[in-house]
């Protein structure tokens, strides 16, 4: 093969590189419909107030409307109020590493400036099979400012929570975010939630 074909060649490969960039934005992207497609099971999370009424309940579980009661509480006490969806089949969890944002569609009413959304992922080297809490827990904070109608959220922007790494000595090398058999999908407050009504 001479210099002018091996340049002819290299043209070629060029264009065609060139070319296969191009394209690929007019394929269709991949989705995954997590309410319709695959959540077999979804609940709120909620603990019992002092006053024996939930932190969580439905306000119209058909549309997926939920209110979480935030009472006076002292500084350090845990509140839970938590839209969860079960994402766990007999083969494990669902593989969502393949995907680079999650859309969510989140209408919010109320004081607090942030909402989380986690993800949890299973993994036999640090997951315990009866305590759901030790499966890898990748959150992102929102502000409620942007929730005015469906944003996307980069996978990427998930990061594991410091309180798991501690509560279960993870050790570095499992330290990241992962995606590759998400157990549950959640939307919650943390605890610092205002106290108040927030839907």
């Amino acid at each position: 093969m001479n210099a002018k074909q091996s340049n002819l060649l290299l043209i070629i490969a060029i264009l065609l590189t060139l070319f296969a960039l191009w394209v690929h934005r007019f394929f269709p992207s991949k989705h995954l419909v997590i309410f319709e497609d695959v959540a077999p099971y979804s609940y709120l999370f909620s603990v019992e107030l002092p006053d024996g009424s939930p932190s969580a309940y439905w306000v119209d579980e058909n549309k997926r409307k939920w209110r979480c009661n935030s009472p006076p509480r002292a500084k350090d006490s845990t509140f839970g109020c938590s839209f969860v969806m079960d994402l766990r089949k007999d083969s494990g969890g669902i593989e969502l590493s393949d995907y680079s944002h999650v859309l969510l569609d989140v209408k919010h009413q109320g004081s607090s400036k942030k909402l989380r959304f986690y993800a949890r992922n299973y993994h036999p080297s640090y997951s315990i099979i009866d305590d759901n809490n030790s499966n890898k827990f990748n959150a992102v904070n929102l502000d409620t400012s942007e929730l005015h109608g469906p944003i996307s959220v980069p996978l990427g922007e998930l990061r594991v929570a410091d309180w798991w790494l501690l509560q279960y000595n993870i050790p570095r090398e499992n330290a990241k975010p992962e995606f590759k058999n998400i157990t549950e999908i959640s939307i919650d407050f943390e605890s610092n939630v205002p106290v108040g009504i927030q839907d």
